[in-house]
């Protein structure tokens, strides 16, 4: 059950599986090619009242699973009981949920946006608010030893740039692709990080006194942010378990990397895999263990002892809805 984000038709599937009762998601120029013999099905959107009324009993059956589990109440519970908050408000006659079917499998996605810079698509908008549009370019400005204490640069795409010596104590950097960056020596310091990509960022050197890696519990946290570079993405459903409730999605295609964000109520977590932490200063405990346990082997060499009793994680299911990941550009 994949779904082919290629050139084309980026906003129109949006609006268009929002209108359908039941409308395979896909996207490409021209027509779907037919399914190939024994193929599995593609996922299905539900839109409708009984979508609607489906969704809600399972999240009140998840719920009530949860029940006394202290990791699942604390993490998923409050999910669903934001969900179930937040739909009670919507008119009964409009129902806007996005159930996504395929087979037993069930996940909620109450917003997916797609966007492209290619052909006649449209781009993602400017805004800031954290994990929900194209932040401020940048790219016009040098940024290696800039002041750019306390700017907003939430949703920011800073992939590859130089920022060492940066002053960036105290930035809105939610959401924030710092893919491949340069911050070696940089000022971080009360910096909020939540839900960024520092995927293979040089931090050497680097103050990270009060930087913000997560929101929620650092046990729930998951690394929520991927830049990926290949021209025919492809996002399998397959590996999120069945029922995951995920608030938002957004896919930014521009030219060589798309830019991927899986925005949850809590528990969004920055991508630390491979981050070059030698060196880097006043790191907390919390974010030490969140960083051993996502960072991968480069971040265990750089801290060394410090991870000692962190048990690494081996799997995050949002990571996995990409294929290949990480792409070509990531693993250079």
């Amino acid at each position: 059950m994949t779904w082919r984000l290629l050139y084309g038709l980026y906003l129109a599937v949006g609006s268009a599986v929002a209108q359908a009762p039941a409308t395979a998601l896909s996207t490409g120029s021209g027509n779907a090619a037919e399914p190939a013999p024994g193929a599995v099905p593609a996922a299905q959107w539900l839109w409708s009242a009984a979508a609607a009324q489906r969704a809600t009993d399972l999240a009140a059956a998840k719920i009530r699973q949860c029940a006394g589990d202290p990791i699942c109440e604390s993490g998923e519970v409050a999910q669903w009981q934001d969900f179930l908050r937040r739909y009670a408000q919507r008119a009964a006659d409009a129902p806007d949920v996005n159930l996504l079917v395929s087979g037993e499998q069930q996940w909620i996605v109450d917003t997916l946006n797609l966007y492209s810079t290619k052909g006649s698509s449209t781009e993602m908008p400017f805004s800031q608010e954290a994990g929900r549009g194209r932040g401020p370019s940048l790219d016009a400005e040098v940024l290696a030893g800039a002041d750019l204490k306390g700017r907003n640069l939430a949703n920011a795409r800073l992939a590859g740039r130089d920022l060492s010596g940066a002053d960036l104590s105290g930035t809105d950097l939610r959401f924030a692709f710092l893919t491949g960056a340069t911050l070696r020596g940089a000022r971080l310091n009360g910096a909020d990080l939540t839900g960024a990509d520092l995927t293979r960022a040089d931090l050497t050197g680097a103050d990270l006194e009060g930087i913000r890696l997560f929101d929620g519990a650092e046990p729930q946290a998951i690394p929520v942010a991927f830049a990926v570079d290949w021209d025919a993405l492809i996002v399998d459903t397959s590996s999120l378990r069945t029922g995951m409730y995920i608030k938002q999605i957004n896919i930014d295609k521009r030219p060589r990397i798309a830019y991927v964000t899986f925005l949850l109520t809590t528990g969004n977590g920055t991508n630390v895999t491979g981050a070059r932490l030698a060196g880097s200063k006043n790191l907390s405990p919390e974010n030490i263990r969140y960083a051993c346990r996502w960072g991968g082997p480069a971040v265990w060499r750089a801290l060394g002892g410090a991870c000692e009793g962190t048990e690494a994680a081996t799997f995050n299911p949002f990571a996995a809805t990409l294929e290949p990941y990480p792409g070509p550009w990531l693993s250079r």
